[in-house]
């Protein structure tokens, strides 16, 4: 008789089993509600769509990099062509490659070929599609809330530029980061005449001022360092999450990742994260400290003055003199000595917004030698530039009228910065103020004048994200709407009769790059490629560096100063029995994109919530305040509250509270969606997010969860599994040998089967939304998230270690896993469910009568049962939809499928090409072609030189319930955490 698998650690199962979740009274005989519109509103919707309908069957964009004057014989109607881009869905400017069948994108993936996100590509990312076919977007520009041609709206504007000028009022873009050469030149231009200030700003859970600053005076250029994980045996993070929502998280997930599977070659590396509100970053992390700010911030200080004991730096260690101990000395003494230890192959980064803990990490690093190794500081990163005294001074300005024209680019200040309420009157005040967006918003509302723009995927572009590097975006399709490009805006009230920003961007190209008469392919090869090395080697030189001793001198000196300020400041301040402390989803961000609905719907990793934010608690504060999940709590930041439901999250430190942004904003059906966290930041010269004092009482009130949880219990049963070595192996007792019900298969059809890293997946849901997008998944909407009715094929489960206040945090890719003896095959009354002859679990639609025994029997509960049709909230938004994947009506059950039309495509390609062995063609599945972190391999378990058969053989490897004997064709790897400082030590074999 087989046992039960040996667990090294104790286990807390997933909370709140699904038994225990209410649910409320509904006749499932009822549709699902549409969203309310008037009869004003559907005639428009119909007649938009129709008119986007005709628009879509265009079968390219306007603009080409090489027209098709005669379509080439590749060009096949039914069949994607591939377009290179750049994403904009944030600043990281990853790489791009757009999908788009008859001429309208339907699927976003990374660029294989991009030097830093090298394929993978975020939720938020892949979800940009959606937010293109979006029935919210703007159609047209208007003009005291009234719709307007843009003659009329370029008019206005140029009419009160003039009196603004005469009248001697400051003009200003709000915008964020511009990181394109064209962008930052175009701005540039508009506001000579004026004497006019770009100011940027980029909105998220914590302010970047500080690190820019730090850098100044390190290196005399306020630029952000390029982070190499990639080439790090140690990292030490204080705050933030760079693997998730930092400035640049594909880059430094794919980087880390790449790192971890180097272990064998160069030694386990280590990550630890020290941190008050638990990330997705603390839950990837070998070892995790709970901290307030104010202890990381002694912390970085303890390191900084250890180090540069250690290093021999002992001028830098007088100057800072003697630093107060950190909570737990022996603890941080011990990662000083790491850290030396692993000189030149260690990083240490903070996302505070405190000035001397950046200070005390840049000296740190310049101590360690890491600069040119882990840490870039000549060519950095650009995708964050706005300094907070610039965004204060700025809000000065507008407040007091001394501002005459304000244009907001991009941004939604009024919902993104604490006293939005205030920006909101000032801006309507102004003689002119213009919102330059593709969809409404606060800033938007509160606007004079709205220049509609093209959303990213109608737009052309350039971008440099890290110093030396440009990639490019072009446009996919027609624009939707009447609508414009926001360069062309600014170049038309910049007095450009016809202007026209693709030839704007290569006239600038041709000037930087002289390459006479060959820069017309060289600039066509670009467009194509999404960027080029010989125009990246054309941009101009950053300015120089300062010396390092200067540089390092300067940065002690400042350092020396902010801590002796601070000790003078604490001695008079009592310290905060609670804090606050912002914090973003992966799948919102800031909240520009919180109107997508699957980014809405998509459950968060830590929390399993969709649909609104939660105030996250430790079990002890929950406990202090008598409040469950879901019971209101309200928190208050200097005079400032916000009431947001309970959710008690391991691992949370019970003196922080973490409280989301990307919520409060209005959603695609005019309501409101959660509640705005910004409003509890503060500004007082620089925007905190962190380490405010706060209070928090029970409030009145409950709400249901729109709670996606594990399905189930685990019933003791061991699913997951985390090691301590890289080479370790899973203990295991064997099992009854399971024989095969079907005749098995000839050695030449091959057999699909996937490996899943659960070292390497971070839990960053990428995989989810790229399932979500391919497959046509329906959003169910709150309502059923609360019933659990959810239609994802693809779900993460999240598991708990350990004590409930310092978890470990385990993460579990959970899918279909085509069992070769499959139970739900058996019980199928109409054999709706198959096998196919390559493996597949096989789900025929129009055999189906959704009797749902196959989810009853199925021990992994992935199938999903369609309870409705889903209808789209308008036509346009059909447009996303897949063509190649059927969708499936009400009262049919549906599955994760492998991408079986992706593995069709393939084999007519390798047929059409002449390979006889097609085996090892199969191609990548949506989720395995989106993770940055490269945790997902498919193909086929015959072929012995592929990647599956290799990885199957891992010491780690396990099979999630393999002693039924269903044979799954899933397998996983074991989580590995190095608890002990071996990053430091001899490299295993």
């Amino acid at each position: 008789m087989s046992r039960r698998r040996k667990h090294p650690t104790p286990w807390i199962e997933p909370l709140g089993p699904l038994s225990e979740v209410p649910s409320p009274e509904r006749d499932e005989r009822d549709e699902p509600p549409l969203p309310p519109a008037s009869r004003r509103e559907f005639l428009r919707g119909l007649g938009i769509g129709a008119a986007v309908t005709l628009t879509a069957c265009q079968r390219s964009p306007v603009r080409h990099a090489l027209p098709y004057l005669v379509p080439p014989d590749e060009i096949t109607p039914g069949v994607p062509v591939h377009y290179a881009s750049t994403c904009t869905a944030c600043p990281a400017a990853c790489g791009l490659m757009v999908s788009a069948l008859d001429g309208r994108p339907v699927k976003l993936e990374g660029h294989p070929d991009h030097p830093l996100s090298k394929g993978g590509l975020c939720a938020i990312g892949q979800a940009d599609v959606r937010a293109l076919y979006d029935a919210g977007r703007l159609q047209g520009p208007t003009l005291g809330g009234r719709p307007v041609t843009f003659a009329e709206l370029d008019a206005h504007v140029l009419a009160r530029l003039g009196e603004v000028r005469e009248a001697g009022k400051k003009v200003f873009v709000l915008a964020p980061t511009l990181s394109g050469p064209t962008a930052r030149e175009t701005v540039a231009r508009f506001l000579a005449p004026y004497g006019g200030t770009l100011v940027e700003h980029d909105p998220g859970p914590a302010s970047s001022s500080a690190l820019l600053e730090a850098h100044g005076l390190l290196t005399g250029r306020p630029l952000a360092p390029a982070l190499d994980l990639a080439q790090a045996d140690l990292v030490v993070s204080l705050g933030g999450d760079p693997l998730a929502t930092g400035p640049e998280p594909v880059a430094h997930t794919q980087a880390w990742a790449a790192r971890r599977r180097e272990s064998g070659r160069r030694g386990a590396p280590r990550l630890v994260q020290i941190e008050g509100s638990l990330s997705l970053t603390g839950a990837a992390a070998d070892e995790r400290w709970s901290s307030t700010a104010a202890e990381r911030r002694a912390l970085a200080l303890f390191i900084a003055a250890g180090v540069a004991r250690k290093t021999g730096a002992g001028d830098v260690a007088a100057a800072l003199g003697s630093v107060p101990d950190p909570p737990t000395p022996a603890r941080a003494a011990a990662l000083v000595a790491e850290l030396v230890a692993c000189c030149g192959r260690s990083l240490v980064v903070s996302a505070s917004d405190d000035l001397s803990e950046q200070l005390a990490v840049a000296i740190t690093n310049r101590l360690l030698g890491n600069e040119g190794k882990t840490l870039d500081v000549v060519r950095p990163s650009l995708v964050r530039r706005g300094l907070d005294r610039d965004l204060a001074a700025f809000l000065g300005d507008v407040e007091s009228a001394a501002a005459g024209a304000v244009f907001v680019l991009d941004l939604d200040p009024v919902d993104e910065l604490p006293g939005g309420e205030a920006l909101a009157t000032a801006l309507a005040g102004l003689p002119l103020s213009v919102a330059i967006t593709d969809r409404p918003t606060a800033t938007a509302a509160a606007c004079g004048a709205v220049a509609a723009a093209h959303h990213a995927l109608e737009r052309w572009g350039d971008f440099e994200p890290r110093a030396g590097l440009v990639t490019f975006a072009q446009p996919t399709l027609r624009p939707l709407y009447g609508t414009r490009h926001p360069m062309e805006s600014i170049l038309r009230w910049s007095g450009e009769e016809s202007p026209d920003y693709r030839e704007r961007m290569r006239a600038g190209w041709e000037t930087r790059a002289g390459a006479g008469a060959a820069f017309s392919g060289l600039f066509t090869r670009a467009l194509q490629n999404g960027r080029s090395e010989e125009l990246s080697a054309a941009l101009p030189p950053l300015p120089p560096q300062v010396p390092d001793s200067e540089g390092l001198a300067r940065s002690v000196t400042a350092l020396a100063a902010a801590v002796a300020a601070a000790s003078a400041v604490a001695t008079k301040t009592e310290v905060p029995a609670l804090e606050v402390e912002l914090v973003a989803q992966v799948g919102l961000g800031a909240g520009r994109s919180a109107h997508v609905p699957w980014l809405r719907e998509l459950p968060d990793p830590l929390t399993r919530v969709s649909w609104t934010g939660c105030v996250r608690l430790a079990p002890s504060r929950a406990e202090a305040l008598g409040v469950a999940d879901g019971d209101h709590v309200r928190v208050e930041v200097a005079g400032r509250s916000v009431t947001l439901p309970a959710r008690i999250l391991p691992g949370q430190d019970p003196r922080v509270l973490g409280v989301p942004v990307g919520f409060g904003r209005k959603d695609g059906d005019g309501g409101v969606a959660g509640r705005n966290g910004y409003r509890l930041a503060r500004l007082e010269g620089r925007l905190r997010t962190q380490g405010l004092a706060a209070t928090a009482t029970k409030a009145a009130g409950h709400e249901d969860l729109p709670l996606m949880q594990p399905h189930g219990t685990t019933e003791g049963r061991p699913i997951v599994y985390q090691l301590s070595r890289f080479d370790e192996a899973i203990e295991s007792d064997e099992h009854h040998k399971a024989e095969s019900l079907w005749p098995g298969r000839p050695p030449t059809v091959p057999k699909w089967e996937m490996v899943i890293d659960l070292d390497a997946c971070t839990g960053c849901s990428g995989c989810v939304v790229a399932c979500q997008a391919e497959n046509n998944l329906p959003v169910v909407g709150p309502d059923e998230m609360r019933r659990h009715r959810d239609m994802y094929w693809l779900r993460i489960d999240r598991y708990f270690v350990g004590d409930a206040e310092s978890p470990d945090v385990l993460f579990e890719p959970m899918l279909c896993s085509q069992c070769e003896n499959a139970p739900c095959e058996t019980v199928c009354p109409v054999a709706a469910t198959v096998h196919s002859e390559d493996g597949l679990n096989q789900q025929v639609y129009n055999r189906c009568v959704g009797t749902r025994y196959c989810a009853n029997n199925c021990p992994y509960k992935v199938r999903r049962f369609n309870w409705f049709d889903y209808p789209a909230a308008a036509p346009v938004e059909k447009l996303v939809l897949n063509p190649n994947v059927v969708v499936r009506s009400r009262g049919v059950m549906e599955k994760c499928t492998f991408c079986v039309q992706r593995i069709q495509a393939t084999r007519i390609a390798a047929r059409r090409d002449g390979h006889e062995d097609w085996r090892g063609l199969g191609g990548k599945t949506a989720c395995q072609e989106s993770c940055p972190a490269k945790a997902i391999t498919f193909g086929d378990a015959t072929d012995p030189r592929g990647e599956v058969a290799a990885m199957k053989k891992s010491p780690r490897a396990f099979q999630v319930l393999a002693e039924l004997g269903v044979r799954p064709a899933v397998t996983y790897l074991a989580k590995v955490r190095t608890k002990e400082g071996a990053a430091a030590g001899k490299e295993t074999a």
